[in-house]
């Protein structure tokens, strides 16, 4: 492996370490076995798959960047930080379960690859029963019940077939360790809101609550991309309309079933005055957003690469509120705008009209390198890169820990101050390159840690976030693995500084 690759691996290994030994009481020992073995076999794999010159690595994966095979462990490593602040012990096992079963299908893939690399996308009837046995039948040994198991077995099934799928439909998109990180977060998200939309549907006192429309958003962009992508109509804009319009109609049916007898004083009555405050910042710093496209792109400007960190500015100003006065109302919010957000994608990568000419031609100016595939993922990374440490954090519910309410800032620290404050020093003022590293400099990597902290001093006016030893090593932590990794920083740094930043408060 190059120098790069090893600091990489490096600095995801320290993150491992910090997370097993600060969940160590609260897990068996086989759990660390487990994670150490995954983290062993993930390195052999790297420096493997980058001797070979594999057909999935000219065809399928993103070009000029490394595969990163480490990352399997980035979000089951999000979810062992859950662990230490949860307090019953079906918990632990639900988390514990989804780790290993989020973890072994990147395994089993990546080496079916480097085996078979021209059959990787077959899959046999006898490999998706090994699945559902083993899916259903690990929690059942554990005592959960028919349900839960069933719904264990179909995400294990589920989660090889999305990855296989999204390498297919999407190639040149994803790097391997990418293509991890986003269908362990789809998968994770899709079984735990349908799993709780369940439970409160069957419940004998049905609450109407933001989980349950954040359940409802969450289920309706996974049935809709399901639909629509497995329907072979991609290439007709009326049955992209038809099929969304039922779609709509039916989840406005779904709705009105629920909220009946309807009346719109049953429905505002969940919505507060400052919830409507807070929803008319946001749609003003949208309209900014817009307006600064529109600014580009009538003055067809050549975008530096530090412009676009304007972009994260905003989304400093759009979250901190929400997250100092709303955190379960800006976690509905974040849904809703990533299912316009991917909706909009759809019309211009599939060129439905009447949009797609003008989406194409506002995004053209904002493209970099890594949009290289059809999916253009560097702003939908972004708005997930925000969204996904406050989805995790709120999951709970409205009785937070400590530690849920710290992590809530793990992407605002990162992407909007310590990303932002590299790029624009280390544009300007780097001059040190670090080792291995021809574009991250020594500068700019100070500046990330430096701005970090500030930020963390200036959230300790509105909550407790002191600047421990472990807070600083976390940050740290993060900028170099922001230097160090060539891949989509928007996604992977958040969730690696989230899982750090949960067991460091």
């Amino acid at each position: 492996m190059d120098i790069s690759s090893k600091l990489e691996a490096s600095v995801v290994g320290v993150g491992c370490v910090y997370v097993l030994y600060s969940v160590q009481s609260f897990v068996h020992s086989y759990t660390i076995l487990f994670v150490s073995a995954a983290f062993c076999w993930s390195v052999y794999t790297e420096r493997k798959w980058q001797r070979r010159t594999c057909l999935i690595s000219k065809t399928f994966c993103r070009p000029r960047a490394r595969f990163s095979v480490w990352s399997v462990l980035i979000f089951p490593l999000c979810l062992l930080s859950q662990i230490r602040s949860s307090d019953s012990s079906t918990s632990h096992e639900d988390v514990l379960l989804q780790s290993y079963l989020l973890v072994l299908n990147p395994m089993y893939l990546a080496h079916q690859i480097l085996e078979r690399p021209k059959h990787f996308r077959d899959s046999c009837a006898m490999e998706i029963f090994l699945e559902a046995v083993f899916g259903v039948g690990c929690p059942l040994l554990m005592g959960k019940g028919w349900l839960d198991s069933f719904a264990f077995g179909l995400m294990l099934v589920a989660h090889l077939y999305l990855m296989r799928k999204m390498l297919l439909l999407l190639p040149k998109t994803f790097t391997y360790g990418e293509l991890v990180l986003v269908s362990q977060l789809i998968v994770y998200f899709v079984h735990n809101n349908a799993m709780s939309i369940i439970k409160k549907m069957t419940a004998e006192n049905y609450v109407l609550d933001k989980e349950a429309i954040i359940a409802t958003v969450v289920l309706t962009v996974a049935i809709s991309v399901a639909i629509f992508h497995n329907s072979k109509v991609t290439a007709s804009p009326i049955k992209f309309y038809v099929i969304y319009g039922l779609l709509a109609n039916a989840i406005i049916i779904f709705w009105i079933t629920l909220l009946h007898p309807f009346s719109f004083e049953k429905l505002f009555r969940y919505v507060s005055r400052n919830q409507i405050y807070l929803l008319s910042y946001w749609v003003l710093w949208s309209v900014m957003a817009i307006a600064v496209v529109i600014y580009f792109n009538k003055h067809k400007n050549r975008i530096h690469y530090d412009v676009r960190k304007y972009f994260h500015v905003i989304m400093v100003a759009v979250y901190l509120p929400g997250l100092l006065l709303e955190p379960m109302m800006l976690a509905l919010a974040a849904w809703c705008a990533f299912a316009l957000l991917f909706l909009l994608e759809q019309f211009r990568m599939y060129k439905i009209p009447p949009l797609s000419s003008s989406l194409e031609s506002s995004l053209s100016l904002f493209l970099d390198e890594k949009d290289s595939g059809p999916l253009l993922v560097s702003h939908i990374y972004l708005l997930v890169g925000f969204s996904v440490p406050v989805w995790l954090s709120t999951a709970a519910g409205h009785s937070r820990t400590p530690e849920d309410y710290v992590s809530c800032f793990a992407g605002l620290l990162t992407l909007g101050v310590g990303d932002t404050a590299a790029s624009v020093v280390g544009i300007r003022y780097g001059k040190t390159k670090l080792p291995g590293n021809s574009r991250k400099s020594v500068e700019g990597t100070l500046a990330s840690i430096v701005a970090q902290i500030m930020g963390v001093g200036c959230l300790n006016y509105f909550v407790s976030v002191p600047l421990t030893p472990r807070i600083l090593f976390t940050l740290s932590s993060a900028s170099f693995y922001e230097a160090f990794t060539d891949q989509i920083d928007n996604l992977t740094l958040p969730l690696f500084t989230y899982s750090l930043l949960r067991l460091s408060s």
